[in-house]
């Protein structure tokens, strides 16, 4: 194996990847192909040549794939890999995790071994049993075991992640028989910056080919990657090959090019094709994105459309007009929704070869984004400075596919410009005069799109109500004019609970002038939400009464008090809320859950412009059936054999929901079934739904140390709570505890820029 980087545009760097047994080199940053026993998903072996040949030479596998097959000396005695599959002109990349079916178990984990999910069930990997699987498979290039974990772990567990997964390296090199030559070590970390630049400078001085960047995809935000990345890439060599697993969006993947990554893996695809969707994003430099309305109603994020939609039942195009894979040469949109909807396997296969083909046109883009923006390794024109945009390859030959510049390479010239301040220099040179006008306006088209999706979206949502409401006409709307806000925030609070009312009041809730202020100036409401006690007017609704006097910070739910009417609880309330003010987010969080405003309105702004958003914790528990135990499930049976998880959803001591989805709560509350926890009933309420589901463990870290330590970083938690007691232990006495050591100060929300 050889890996040379050919040119450079800030970090981003263009390579060239060579192995042994492969015809042609790779250029990277490159596209692996996810596999399953050396196969993709789908796509069969005679089918690979419908690929684009030199840009699909790269296979990705996991050993544990093989658990089940011949053993480790039938399969050396095969030749290996390659000559099992048949694919002896291809690389393999072999790694533990494959981000579909084996998934890093952390909980399992112990100094022997990683622990991870497998086809065979968890499994205990140590590092002897991994080279021995290694050593049968002969794979190219493969990466070291390493001890993942997910985003929410504490800083000690991440610094024993990193001590394992070093210590299993060495270990995995002793047994290498090829001295390191063909090894990725595995670098991890967790969320801890300090802990990723660490073993990234441990692995590092191990002789080793190249890095696999591990630990992505369990849970951290989007905007906590480009840091982590940094902080690993900042502290390798040059000159070395560097693979992350567990980024796959768009995105994600223009991140991980900003930051240095050269291999990306293709779980994406695999999750869209199984979905039945089909990539769409525009490639061809004339290009432009158009908006049909039709698209708001199928699932459409201008990036992939969903071919199960009746809309394309007679829909005779192909998935994309001009692309040459076989796909859209020789299918339509119509024939695919026809395989979709009678479950044929076809319709898989199709998809899977629509979709890495478009992807590889995609990295193809980015590599030509990267050489044309930046600079050969060591070239310097005569000035001193690196050389121009069109100094570089041009003698390189031109493909078939008209897949080629336009938007998405506009998008990564203007992200890779944010990460090199130099690039502005070079532009204001000479050759490339309007190519700050073409990423504006690329950028503004982004912003309109989304903006416009966002006004159908709910202009769909007042149409259902219209429909629902056929009396109502538009005198009645015009009689009532609701308050404009940016976010609703209701504290869901009990009759008795006085004391952790009291003690929210005094920490991270503003009181008196100051919250009304906040909703004159910020747009911000916050109020407590509590029905009424089974005897109204009895000495707890007194109670509430004389407190609403004093603070003038309740809002009042016709609603039965009761922990197992929670559920109907959150339907009236988002219902309630949404008839009474016009937001773009409304919030639920416990009376016992510590909020800093600033950092949780900040998070919501990133999405005002999006249609749909529910946001918070996910998480996907199990479904509990014995009677008697906490959080018990009367309708069990629901979710399929016993012992099986809940859907996806957040955890329910705090999330939001944008306004689309408020008011479709209100329109359909009659027809919404209520489980007995309310996360559980409000996620299921989504299912099915066009909606984007943001995990974001801000929104769930722990109390002091854990909160504290990430403040002090720069950090800051959205909410804070311990999981043990779903909500701050003893919050009436603990409360100010946590504002102490995990507040954001005051002066943050009023410094947030909203409205």
């Amino acid at each position: 194996m050889k890996f040379i980087v050919k040119a450079c545009s800030g970090r981003a760097r263009a390579g060239i990847l060579y192995l042994a047994n492969c015809p042609n080199p790779i250029e990277t940053p490159a596209l692996l192909l996810a596999t399953r026993k050396g196969l993709p998903s789908f796509i069969t072996r005679d089918l690979l040549p419908c690929l684009s040949s030199s840009d699909s030479l790269l296979l990705q596998t996991s050993p544990l794939h093989f658990l089940e097959c011949a053993s480790p000396e039938t399969i050396s005695k095969i030749g290996g890999l390659h000559h099992m599959v048949g694919l002896q002109e291809h690389g393999f990349v072999a790694v533990p995790r494959d981000s579909v079916v084996c998934l890093p178990e952390s909980e399992s984990t112990n100094k022997h071994g990683a622990s991870l999910e497998t086809p065979s069930g968890r499994m205990l990997v140590k590092p002897a049993f991994y080279m021995e699987m290694i050593s049968s498979l002969k794979p190219n290039l493969w990466a070291s075991v390493a001890d993942e974990v997910p985003a929410w772990v504490s800083e000690k567990r991440n610094k024993t992640s990193v001590d394992r997964t070093v210590r299993w390296l060495d270990e995995c090199l002793a047994l290498d028989q090829t001295g390191g030559e063909t090894v990725l070590g595995a670098i991890v970390g967790g969320t801890s910056l300090m802990e990723r630049a660490r073993c990234a400078e441990e692995v590092a001085k191990r002789h080793v080919a190249g890095f696999w960047i591990g630990g992505f995809g369990l849970g951290e935000s989007m905007d906590e990657q480009p840091a982590l990345l940094s902080a690993v890439t900042e502290n390798l060599p040059d000159g070395k090959l560097r693979q992350i697993c567990g980024v796959g969006l768009p995105e994600e993947v223009l991140q991980g090019v900003a930051a240095g990554i050269d291999l990306f893996d293709s779980t994406y695809i695999y999750h869209l094709t199984l979905g039945g969707f089909a990539l769409t994003f525009p490639l061809h430099k004339n290009e432009k994105i158009l908006y049909d309305p039709q698209l708001s109603e199928v699932g459409s994020d201008k990036a992939k459309i969903n071919l199960r939609a009746t809309v394309y039942r007679k829909d005779t195009s192909p998935i994309v007009d001009g692309c040459i894979c076989y796909t859209c040469q020789n299918h339509t949109r119509a024939y695919i929704n026809h395989l979709l909807n009678v479950h044929e396997m076809l319709a898989q296969i199709l998809l899977e070869i629509h979709n890495t083909y478009h992807y590889l046109g995609f990295f193809h883009l980015i590599r030509d984004a990267i050489v044309s923006g930046g600079r050969t390794v060591g070239e310097e024109d005569r000035a001193g400075n690196p050389a121009g945009a069109g100094s570089l390859f041009t003698s390189r030959t031109t493909r078939s596919s008209p897949a080629r510049n336009g938007d998405q390479e506009s998008k990564m010239v203007a992200l890779v410009k944010d990460c090199e301040p130099k690039r502005k220099l070079m532009e204001g040179s000479g050759s490339s005069t309007t190519s700050g006008d073409v990423i504006a306006e690329v950028a503004k088209t982004h912003e309109a799109l989304q903006s416009l999706e966002k006004t159908l979206s709910g202009l769909e949502m007042e149409l259902a109500v219209a429909r629902t409401n056929p009396h109502k006409g538009s005198s009645s709307k015009s009689n009532h004019t609701l308050q404009r806000a940016f976010v609703v925030i209701g504290i869901n609070t009990a009759l008795s609970s006085r004391k952790r009312r009291d003690s929210v009041r005094e920490t991270w809730m503003p009181k008196g002038e100051r919250l009304r202020r906040m909703e004159r100036e910020k747009g911000i409401v916050i109020r407590f939400v509590i029905g009424h006690s089974a005897t109204p007017g009895g000495v707890l609704d007194r109670s509430i009464d004389a407190e609403e006097e004093e603070y003038r910070d309740f809002f009042r739910l016709r609603h039965v008090e009761g922990y197992h009417e929670l559920s109907t609880k959150t339907r009236i309330y988002f219902s309630t809320a949404a008839a009474f003010w016009d937001a773009d987010f409304y919030v639920k969080v416990d009376d016992d859950v510590h909020v800093n405003l600033g950092m949780l309105v900040t998070t919501l702004a990133r999405y005002r412009s999006k249609a749909r958003v529910y946001m918070g914790c996910m998480k996907s528990g199990p479904v509990l059936s014995q009677k008697g135990v906490k959080y018990h499930e009367p309708e069990y049976w629901k979710f399929g054999e016993e012992g099986n998880k809940y859907f996806r959803h957040a955890t329910g001591q705090i999330y939001a929901i944008s306004k689309d989805l408020a008011a479709y709560i209100s329109i359909n509350a009659p027809i919404l079934h209520r489980f007995a926890n309310e996360d559980v009933s409000l996620g299921s309420w989504f299912i099915g739904l066009d909606v984007q589901h943001v995990d974001d463990h801000k929104f769930c870290c722990a109390t002091p140390p854990d909160c504290e330590w990430k403040t002090k970083t720069g950090n800051v938690c959205v909410a804070s709570f311990d999981w043990s007691c779903s909500g701050i232990c003893k919050s009436q006495e603990r409360m100010k505890e946590v504002h102490t050591s995990c507040g954001e100060g005051d002066a943050a929300v009023w410094n947030v820029k909203l409205l």
